[in-house]
């Protein structure tokens, strides 16, 4: 998640803290895309991205609209789909322009200084005919991917040691949500399928993500955790870790 990124997604976080509320004079705009849309929608946030051009020809600064939603995100399909309507939406609101949008985000306040200097300059250009980009925010599964990410390494390695000498590491990915327990051999994968003691261990493995799930994204977005050997690793995934996780 990029820094502009960033302060987005804590601009929507701060809405859900209460610390700050959804500017009235978009509730308008808010509820037309809720409609077609067919859920809530949190928030929006304005932003910018750089489109590049490839082949040495550089890249252009693209203004960007995001809607912010809560629950489940989609397969990739309908993903792509909802992504399809945001897009129409925002070009049927060609009155509502991305001056005005981005003059009222300014108005509010909450940016950050360094976000706040690049929308005001991006607004500053007459985007007539360009096209403005438009895109869903799924609040849960970024929250899920932060959780994780906020987790020192040396708390899961904490597991690792107090599990014993049959534990070989505890592998995380943020980014997939996912927790990877792996033991030397597949028996003893196998014999602790039969225990209460692995459901002992995924159960203290969620209870220390819960203590980081400020908005129990987790529940909605949940994390992955698996039983993994050591043997498996190094004979199915050539003991690579890029290939284990992609």
């Amino acid at each position: 998640m990029s820094a502009e990124e960033d302060d987005e997604f804590e601009e929507v976080a701060n809405i859900l803290r209460g610390r700050t509320a959804v500017d009235a004079e978009l509730r308008p705009a808010i509820e037309a895309l809720e409609a077609r849309l067919g859920q809530p929608v949190v928030a929006l946030t304005c932003g910018s991205m750089n489109s590049v051009a490839g082949h040495g020809v550089p890249g252009v600064e693209v203004p960007t609209i995001a809607a912010w939603v809560r629950g489940a995100a989609p397969d990739h399909e309908r993903r792509l789909q909802a992504d399809a309507v945001f897009d129409q939406i925002v070009a049927e609101f060609g009155p509502w322009r991305w001056r005005q949008f981005t003059a009222r985000a300014l108005r509010v306040g909450n940016l950050p200084s360094s976000r706040a200097r690049r929308i005001a300059a991006l607004a500053g250009i007459e985007y007539t005919t360009d096209p403005i980009l438009g895109g869903l925010g799924y609040f849960d599964e970024e929250a899920t991917t932060r959780v994780m990410a906020a987790i020192p390494q040396e708390r899961w390695d904490q597991f690792r040691d107090d599990w014993g000498a049959s534990v070989w590491t505890v592998a995380v990915n943020a980014d997939l949500h996912s927790v990877s327990v792996f033991v030397h051999t597949a028996t003893q994968v196998a014999q602790l399928r039969q225990t209460p003691r692995w459901y002992e261990w995924e159960r203290q493995l969620r209870a220390l993500i819960a203590e980081e799930d400020e908005f129990g994204s987790t529940s909605i977005t949940p994390v992955n955790i698996a039983l993994k050997s050591r043997e498996s690793f190094e004979s199915d995934y050539q003991g690579n870790w890029s290939y284990y996780w992609y």
